[in-house]
């Protein structure tokens, strides 16, 4: 059987792999679309293809076209985010439908697992470490998106944001964000959501922005990967259903009526399952056996998790419903989960772990360690902050002072836009051998430091910069950024 060969807009040939049998390779199909599996002709690179069907308009081939114009997107520092995989460019008209090329990520094959159903707080062989890592990530990803810059498209909104559209590695935690198809500019497009997921203005016929963004990323924090069901889904809504709600979501097993009348409760009283004061929607008080038996074990994640993220559920539950932008935002989550992150304790197995628990690996008891305040002379850092333009130095920042927390963490953009491409990445931590607070290089970036004799020592990743001594300077980039201890 003759090789099908498909060309892009640009020329580049890409060979259809087919099955033994000859059919098509397919990597998964929807209501839409077929993707299949390619190669570069003359190359060993490997691609996905993402064919539509002819009842697509014009208007979805325009909007992939935007997308390509916008791929890759850049991490503030200036390198590559590859933990999105967005359309690179469109093949040749079809007679029917049209088509696109994408990285081609062999998911499994590298470990990445969908979040649906993985509910990873709950497992007991989950290194803790690894988790905090794919929340941290999950909330840059959607973060940069919201906040950077992205060539001329300025914001971005996802718009359908669900469980099935991030892969996550449990051993490592690092993502991958497929599907980006929906992927925008704010209050433009026809795309509702998933059920389960979409905001409540969104259900009441708003455009998507990167509000119910907000709304649709804590559904799946607290649903794919904390808590293990969904924020809303208790006895108060179970009265509106007339056949009760299943644990893994009523997203899944409802019917059409079910859906509407639930759609009709977020947009009139829907009640957080942990709402602090309001106890109607509690799962102790389901009907449902299957939802009753597990409301101790959601109260029991729930209860685990840091004030901090509770707090940040509440808000967004709660007041957010109907004050959009009081909802968490992607960055508030990226400082919670690194400063949670900067709180696990290691084991004598060398592992972290969460505090008043055992150990994931040795199984050995983990007490908590009480972590002091900083003290005053290490609560802030200022910057002395000097470039190089045509070889000659100029002051180019102000002198600006940052308080500290403890596991707050810091980046090139905290000193000012000057710095945004440099990869700095700083982390406030406890170092509990030296009884002292210290910075410590997360980034790639290189930091220097003069010792008692005046010898320059290189900080690469990992390594730590003490806090405690007052008036010591470190050069976050040789020759241009210095920070002072005040």
């Amino acid at each position: 059987m003759d090789d099908i060969i498909w060309i892009d807009n640009g020329g580049t040939k890409y060979k259809l792999e087919k099955e033994p049998n000859g059919r098509l390779k397919s990597l998964g199909q929807g209501g839409q679309a077929k993707v299949y599996l390619a190669t570069v002709l003359g190359g060993k690179r490997q691609v996905a293809i993402k064919r539509y069907t002819s009842d697509v308009d014009n208007t979805k081939k325009q909007h992939i076209a935007r997308l390509c114009s916008i791929n890759p997107i850049m991490k503030p520092n200036g390198t590559i985010d590859d933990r999105y995989v967005l359309p690179e460019t469109i093949i040749q008209d079809f007679r029917e439908g049209f088509a696109y090329v994408m990285q081609y990520v062999p998911l499994k094959k590298h470990g990445f697992l969908t979040v649906k159903n993985k509910h990873l707080f709950s497992k007991l062989n989950t290194s803790p470490a690894a988790l905090l890592r794919v929340l941290i990530n999950i909330s840059e990803v959607f973060n940069i998106l919201h906040w950077g810059k992205h060539k001329q498209s300025g914001v971005l909104a996802y718009k359908d944001l669900n469980e099935e559209n991030v892969f996550v590695n449990p051993n490592t935690g690092d993502i991958r964000l497929i599907d980006n198809d929906n992927l925008g500019a704010a209050n433009q497009g026809n795309i509702k959501g998933t059920f389960g997921y979409m905001a409540p203005e969104i259900i009441d016929g708003k455009k998507p922005d990167i509000w119910s963004d907000q709304f649709s990323l804590a559904v799946l924090l607290f649903k794919g990967l904390l808590v293990g069901t969904h924020p809303f889904y208790g006895a108060n809504a179970e009265e509106l259903c007339k056949t009760g709600i299943k644990e893994n979501g009523l997203d899944v097993y409802a019917n059409r009526y079910e859906k509407s009348a639930l759609n009709k409760w977020m947009l009139s009283d829907p009640v957080f399952i942990f709402h602090p004061k309001d106890l109607r929607n509690r799962l102790e008080k389901c009907r449902d056996s299957e939802l009753r038996s597990n409301a101790n074990t959601r109260k029991t994640y729930w209860e685990l998790l840091p004030d901090e993220v509770k707090n940040a559920f509440i808000k967004t539950f709660t007041q957010g419903l109907e004050q959009k932008t009081t909802r968490t935002q992607t960055s508030a989550w990226v400082k919670i989960f690194n400063q949670w992150y900067a709180e696990l304790i290691p084991c004598k197995c060398n592992e972290l772990n969460f505090a008043n628990t055992c150990c994931y690996k040795c199984g050995k008891t983990i007490e908590k360690k009480t972590i002091p305040k900083l003290h005053t002379s290490q609560k802030k850092i200022a910057t002395l902050a000097t470039t190089i333009v045509n070889g000659i130095q100029c002051n180019a920042l102000t002198s600006k002072k940052i308080d500290l927390v403890n596991g707050q963490t810091i980046s090139g953009s905290d000193f000012g836009n000057e710095f945004k491409k440099y990869d700095i990445k700083a982390m406030v931590v406890y170092k509990d051998t030296k009884k002292c607070f210290c910075l410590k290089n997360i980034g790639t970036q290189s930091w220097y430091v003069r010792d008692i004799n005046k010898n320059v020592i290189e900080l690469t990743t990992g390594k730590l910069f003490n806090l405690s001594i007052v008036g010591r300077n470190v050069a976050f980039v040789k020759g241009i950024l210095q920070v002072k201890v005040l």
